[in-house]
């Protein structure tokens, strides 16, 4: 086999083992190659950076998903409801006045 194609399954290796646990054989196989391949060796480390990112990204994309109701305090959310309270009031005295013909003068 030429060296490309062995690097060749040597990556898909690499790939799996981000996804499944390798056999020992294939974990031995890919030691052996990375010890006497320099450029798949980099290739390997740029996938598992590249997987640790993207863990990291899913993770801050699942702490920000969480509701309003989960990240603010009691009161927080009282004050908050407080005033669209006062804002609805405010808007239901604009939209009579306006419909009534009279202002808040």
């Amino acid at each position: 086999m030429s060296e490309i194609g062995r690097c060749e399954k040597i990556l898909f290796l690499v790939s799996q083992s981000l996804d499944r646990k390798l056999s020992f054989v294939e974990s031995l196989s890919l030691r052996w190659h990375f010890f006497v391949c320099k450029r798949c060796r980099r290739e390997r480390d740029s996938l598992i950076k590249m997987q640790q990112i993207l863990r990291l990204y899913r993770e801050d994309a699942d702490r920000s998903t969480q509701s309003a109701e989960e990240m603010l305090s009691d009161e927080t959310k009282e004050r908050i409801k407080e005033v669209l309270r006062k804002k609805m009031e405010e808007k239901k005295i604009e939209e009579k006045e306006k419909k009534d013909g009279t202002t808040g003068l």
